[in-house]
């Protein structure tokens, strides 16, 4: 069984330093389904990254609904005392394999 994630996102908004300034979601309702979409924040998103909730980077499939393809979780790291989204190691820009908005 494919793991479950607390919500799904398929695309990000970056600053000019390459930092998520929001990043449209889809949460989570019961198992195997998901919401509408939501623009979260990145204040919103790192606080439910800190409160233990699993996001991953996706994409919805084609005429399956709110169904998607799980590209790569996405984890909350420190770098010099700041805190860092981080999809795959080494990237440049935040989430750098969601598509941009």
């Amino acid at each position: 069984m494919a793991r479950e994630f607390d919500g799904v996102i398929d695309a990000v908004r970056h600053d000019a330093e390459g930092r998520v300034v929001w990043a449209r979601a889809y949460l989570r309702r019961w198992p195997h389904v998901y919401g509408g979409p939501q623009i979260l924040s990145r204040q919103a998103l790192l606080e439910r990254l800190r409160q233990g909730q699993t996001f991953a980077v996706g994409q919805r499939r084609a005429f399956w609904g709110n169904t998607f393809e799980i590209l790569t979780p996405i984890h909350l790291k420190q770098r010099q005392g700041a805190d860092v989204l981080e999809a795959q190691a080494g990237e440049t820009a935040e989430l750098a394999t969601a598509p941009r908005l």
